[in-house]
């Protein structure tokens, strides 16, 4: 591949266009992101994402066309214990024509548990019985508060 800026842009030769970060991660549920642009031939370009020096090979997938914010592969990947070397490779054909301007790996955000406890009147708790609901609920930004 060539440099371009801040992308890298395929050179009409064929084999790993990228790989890395090689970055530690915590076992969960994650989304990789690959963002860039396709020319006029993107056919026979790949991607996996891959731990354990590139052994074990999470996800795989072929690049299609971006989308209107530029993603061209979307993978969704769960690590069952956390890793030291999470690789993200993109594979290219001599055919190849693209560009590749940003990877991104985000958590995938859980439902949070909340409990539902009585509500506390002047400081002191309304007589309620003993039983709890757990309600599964979304975390929201900061910057809001459920509204009960």
């Amino acid at each position: 591949g060539e440099r371009a800026g801040r992308s890298i842009k395929s050179t009409k030769q064929a084999g790993y266009l990228i790989y890395g970060p090689y970055v530690a991660l915590k076992a969960g549920d994650y989304n990789v992101l690959i963002r860039g642009a396709l020319g006029c031939v993107g056919a026979g370009a790949l991607v996996d994402v891959a731990v354990e020096k590139g052994v074990h090979i999470l996800a795989k997938t072929t690049i299609d066309e971006p989308d209107v914010e530029g993603i061209f592969a979307s993978i969704q990947v769960s690590l069952d214990k956390a890793c030291t070397d999470l690789e993200i490779r993109v594979w290219v054909s001599a055919e190849s024509d693209i560009t590749i301007s940003l990877l991104e790996i985000q958590p995938v955000l859980s439902p949070v548990l909340e409990v539902e406890t009585a509500p506390i009147v002047a400081g002191v708790r309304e007589f309620v019985s003993e039983e709890r609901t757990l309600k599964p609920r979304f975390k929201k930004s900061k910057s809001k508060k459920n509204a009960r």
